[in-house]
């Protein structure tokens, strides 16, 4: 009874005070109204106290200070609704927001994702030096590496300012957003109402394309997934709007997501861009102007990238990677629309339906309302809006298609590098926004229609308000359902694990100098705890590795099992053995007869190495030689031996030797990503919005 005597008492309470509410902002909009400061705008097809409300109060706040009038000619709508995203995408990705560099997200790939963005702290700290990245498996030239998203402003700012753990959180919480805005850029340009923008946007943030990827966590997808989304945005945008500077703001959002990482979006844009060609032709199959607009914002894009894009194709010859020319992990056609209404736990760890048990490689969940809006908008679609919506239901059939990989197996046989994208199905993931833009366009169609009207009066004696309400305001159930069950199964990945445990295990590791170490070979977790301990780690699983060249041999090694030679056991840690190999040196120098250990101090591309001998012989330092590297013996440039290691003469008595690692395809792709720069301010400049 107690309980069913509270619920009245709140429901009452609940309802007194809303109708209180209501008739204060009524009456208050009346008087604004009354003294003509403003109109009464309508939400949902009725007056709207709230918002009459805060627009009259702006009113008249702007007339009593007329230095504010500037503040008027600002899109405040756009900047409200963008804020509003934001307040969502903080709200879903709260955990990440936990400045505690020793809580990390969950999942077992969280330490071994971010390893690229050590590249900005290595730039903060030594400058130059971070172009090489010496933390793992003998090295490779940062610039070069396509894994990493530290390139990406999103990522590269947050790790500046508070380092690679609490960056890499942040960084998740602003591609989140990024995502939204994308979506409710697509649905603004498309021209749809507020409503359906902002709840679009809202969906996306917590949609399973981007939480889903939380349960690894795919780190670059995420980001890639934002910034690929601000392209198709983008693309649209110029299509239907026709504004010459749009051009230059695709070729900005093309080549951020140029240096977004990864490869599954890139390429998922590219299987998405054929669906374009109903933008480019008119209803007489003539060319439009969109083929040189898209062609000037493809090339200004790899202008502004040069500097990632030079040294990638320069060094792209020693990349080599895992093929599966199978693609086993893909799900069959029919199936994959599936992932985007099943949201059970159970079925995403489960080896049904032709997937595998890993929730971030299939997650798409948007839930079935979207669904049904975005079949709605096949039925109540305007005729002028053919082309948008042709672009977008082909789109999601051409990234279906591929994400089943049945074109790609065929494509394998004749090329087979394409076996390398081994989870093809991620690409998937880019037909989200286009889904949740159909999903947005048939709601507004919806909200459109002429629905009944219900008039409420309430007792004289109480008040003389009339409320007249449109039906329309049925849809908020919907709506509702859609984006708590969206938010209910973004929160499904989203968790904190404490690393302390982590970073006091891998203490054991550290030397007193520079030399390789190596921890348990596919063990994700000890990554970063070892690269922020400034260890050097060799045989690290990686997506790729390099033709002909093996990982150094370590001089501390850590394994669950016992190794073949000679070496000494010195210690346990997590059921793994902790391994001193004393003839194993990062730096040495090999004599007719002696292996003379030298001290070394490797800071990224620095390399400063000290030995003493009493005879000639052959100064080897395990770093990848590659071209870029120079060295110096006592300030005096000398010329490097030929070696798959960095290897010099060394002469008798004390020496300093110095390497430092400074390729010219850095500078060379610098440059040209300067002329971009220029190039895409002088065109801003020239050309002019169309009114």
């Amino acid at each position: 009874m107690s309980t069913i005597f509270y619920i009245v008492t709140m429901a009452t309470a609940v309802i007194t005070a809303a109708l209180i509410t209501i008739i204060l902002l009524r009456r208050s909009a009346k008087y604004f109204a009354e003294k003509k400061f403003s109109k009464e705008v309508t939400f949902l097809g009725g007056y709207s106290p709230v918002l009459s409300l805060i627009r009259s109060s702006f009113t008249v706040l702007v007339n009593r200070f007329p230095r504010l009038h500037p503040l008027t000619r600002l899109p405040w709508r756009s900047i409200s609704e963008i804020l509003l995203i934001g307040a969502w995408a903080m709200w879903v990705g709260r955990a990440y927001l936990d400045f505690d560099p020793l809580a990390w997200p969950i999942g077992r790939e969280f330490g071994f994702q971010i390893q690229p963005n050590y590249f900005i702290l290595n730039l903060k700290q030594c400058g130059l030096c971070a172009l090489w990245n010496g933390g793992l498996n003998g090295g490779w030239p940062a610039l070069a590496d396509p894994f990493g998203s530290h390139l990406n402003p999103i990522v590269a700012i947050p790790t500046l300012l508070w380092g690679t753990i609490v960056g890499a959180k942040i960084s998740i919480v602003i591609a989140l957003w990024l995502a939204g805005i994308a979506q409710w850029w697509l649905a603004r340009t498309l021209k749809l109402g507020l409503i359906a923008r902002v709840w679009s946007a809202l969906i996306a943030v917590s949609a399973g394309h981007l939480m889903g990827r939380l349960e690894l966590p795919l780190f670059g997808i995420i980001i890639s997934t934002a910034a690929l989304s601000l392209t198709i945005a983008a693309a649209f945008d110029l299509a239907i709007n026709k504004n010459p500077r749009t051009t230059i703001l695709l070729a900005l959002m093309g080549a951020l997501s140029l240096i977004s990482g990864q490869g599954y979006m890139q390429l998922a844009f590219l299987i998405f861009t054929p669906a374009l060609i109903f933008f480019m032709f008119d209803d007489r199959f003539r060319p439009t102007f969109l083929w040189r607009e898209y062609a000037i914002a493809i090339a200004l894009s790899l202008l502004l990238v040069s500097f990632f894009a030079v040294p990638y194709l320069h060094f792209l010859p020693n990349f080599e990677k895992d093929l599966d020319a199978t693609f086993n992990t893909s799900q069959p056609l029919e199936y994959i629309p599936l992932n985007l209404v099943i949201n059970e736990i159970d079925f995403q760890l489960s080896s049904v339906l032709g997937k595998q048990p890993y929730p971030a490689l299939y997650n798409l969940h948007i839930g079935w309302f979207p669904m049904l809006f975005a079949i709605t908008a096949l039925f109540l679609a305007r005729k002028r809006d053919w082309r948008p919506i042709a672009v977008l239901c082909t789109g999601v059939i051409l990234l279906f298609w591929a994400a089943s990989a049945e074109p790609f197996r065929w494509l394998a046989n004749h090329l087979p590098q394409i076996a390398a994208f081994r989870h093809i199905l991620l690409v998937a993931g880019l037909a989200i926004p286009l889904i949740l833009a159909l999903s947005a366009y048939g709601l507004d169609r919806l909200l459109e229609l002429e629905w009944p009207h219900v008039t409420v009066k309430f007792p004289a004696a109480i008040t003389s308000l009339e409320i007249n309400a449109s039906l329309s305001w049925l849809l908020i159930l919907p709506l509702f359902w859609s984006v708590s069950t969206s938010y209910a199964q973004s929160q499904s990945w989203v968790g904190m694990d404490d690393a302390t445990f982590l970073f006091d295990d891998i203490s054991i590791l550290k030397t007193e100098d520079t030399q390789w170490t190596a921890i348990p070979l596919g063990n994700h977790i000890w990554v970063e705890a070892g690269m922020s301990s400034d260890l050097k780690l060799s045989q690290v699983a990686f997506p790729w590795r390099l033709k002909n060249r093996y990982p150094p041999e370590p001089r501390l090694e850590m394994v669950r099992h016992e190794p073949d030679g000679n070496q000494e056991k010195i210690g346990l840690v997590d059921n793994a053995g902790v391994y001193f190999y004393p003839d194993r040196w990062y730096a040495s120098v090999t004599t007719k007869e002696n292996l003379i250990p030298c001290q070394a101090d490797a800071d990224a591309g620095n390399i400063l190495v000290n030995c003493e001998t009493s005879e000639g012989g052959k100064l080897v330092v395990r770093e990848n030689a590659f071209p870029g590297w120079t060295v110096q013996i006592d300030g005096v440039k000398t010329t490097l031996l030929e070696d798959t290691w960095l290897a010099v003469d060394a002469p008798a008595g004390k020496h300093e030797y110095r390497f430092d690692y400074l390729p010219m395809d850095v500078f060379v792709g610098t440059i040209l990503s300067v002329i971009g720069l220029v190039i895409s301010i002088f065109l801003w400049n020239s050309r002019k919005p169309s009114k």
